[in-house]
């Protein structure tokens, strides 16, 4: 019964329409402040690309035109109180090649490209001096040297 007595009141107010003088009136404000916006919603833009963004170590380049960032989060242990860093792989898109074993970079997300690619390279961070792998592959920045 209130729903209805409430949704009653609402309905008229929102079949109304401004007056044609004070849409006139609002295009004028708009085009008077218009560059006063456009940095208003570039800094909001800004600030979404950075919130969304995630910053990992690449430990895979295996795909063509893909890599695989290792990306940690924090989270607390209920029991223990304690903040442990979860890893968590993601498949990312990089159209140059740009990206090698142990490079920091930073991915966002962007629309599906693959059935796990759901994000793509924004740029690099930071590039290790050399990495070795787990089989004892040594990588540096010009190149693979081999085993140890």
């Amino acid at each position: 019964m209130l729903a209805r007595s409430i949704s009653a009141i609402v309905r008229p107010f929102a079949q109304m329409s401004l007056p044609k003088s004070n849409i006139r009136m609002f295009s004028s404000i708009q085009e008077e402040y218009k560059p006063e916006i456009e940095g208003i919603l570039a800094g909001y833009e800004f600030k979404q690309k950075r919130k969304q963004a995630l910053i990992g170590v690449i430990v895979s380049t295996k795909c063509a035109k893909s890599v695989t960032v290792k990306v940690f989060h924090k989270r607390i242990k209920p029991k223990y109180l304690k903040e442990v860093e979860v890893p968590r792989k993601i498949m990312a898109h990089d159209e140059e090649g740009l990206g090698r074993m142990g490079d920091v970079v930073r991915i966002v997300p962007c629309r599906p490209m693959s059935s796990k690619k759901r994000h793509v390279l924004m740029d690099i961070v930071k590039r290790p001096e050399s990495v070795t792998t787990s089989n004892g592959t040594v990588f540096t920045t010009a190149g693979r040297l081999g085993r140890k």
